[in-house]
């Protein structure tokens, strides 16, 4: 079984690499110019002066039967690798992504819906800790998306474990996160008015979790399944 998948990643594989090639894809760089000011009362701010240098790429390209690819890489600043996805749009049967650890998949693409200004904790200068809604959305995650029905879409997304590990190709996470199981999104993304108001959106998502008999009773958070909504 394990020698069939890999022939199998192989093929796909090798067939875009030569489909890209003779459709001529294309590959862009794009960043951005911020400057910020980061000083925070009772504590030792150092220097606060703050430059962002995060770059990100963008492939695109067509295969044979109309289905279109699009490849996302982001470099955080001072060129530390962040993210990336693989995109498969096909046509009348939706979209297939691949993301690596992207939060572009399943309930956490509607985490920060709303227009900010870095009022979130995770936007400021402080370093608390913070439990957001992600889903699947910072593993390793395959997702299908339906195509858009006037303007609404469904979406299913996937992690085979949900440990929040980004894994290079011809590699597996191994034992990160050991308690942390398989888990499912599901987001419905409603049209609303014509689009004359805001859209509605609803989601869940369930994480296994793999029981510890040692800690059994006495670590509640292993005890149960982790399950997450999100209703607007």
């Amino acid at each position: 079984m394990n020698k069939l998948t890999k022939v199998g990643l192989s093929a796909l594989c090798g067939s875009l690499a030569s489909v890209s090639a003779a459709q001529a894809g294309e590959l862009s760089v794009s960043g951005g110019a911020t400057a910020t000011w980061t000083s925070n009362e009772g504590t030792t701010t150092g220097n606060p002066i703050g430059l962002s240098s995060g770059i990100a790429f963008a492939g695109s390209g067509e295969l044979d039967n109309g289905t279109t690819f699009a490849l996302a890489l982001s470099n955080t600043d001072q060129s530390g690798y962040s993210v990336g996805a693989i995109t498969l749009t096909m046509p009348s049967m939706g979209e297939i992504k691949i993301s690596q650890a992207t939060g572009g998949v399943g309930i956490d693409v509607k985490d920060d819906a709303m227009p900010t200004a870095w009022e979130e904790t995770d936007g400021t200068g402080l370093t608390v800790g913070h439990d957001k809604i992600s889903g699947v959305g910072g593993s390793m995650a395959l997702q299908w998306k339906s195509p858009s029905m006037y303007g609404s879409t469904i979406a299913f997304a996937y992690a085979p474990k949900n440990d929040g590990q980004m894994v290079n190709d011809k590699a597996a996470s191994g034992s990160a996160a050991e308690h942390q199981g398989a888990g499912w999104d599901v987001l419905l993304d409603l049209n609303t008015a014509g689009g004359m108001i805001p859209n509605v959106f609803a989601g869940y998502s369930t994480t296994e979790r793999e029981k510890n008999p040692k800690s059994m009773g006495t670590n509640l958070d292993e005890a149960s399944d982790r399950e997450e909504a999100e209703p607007f």
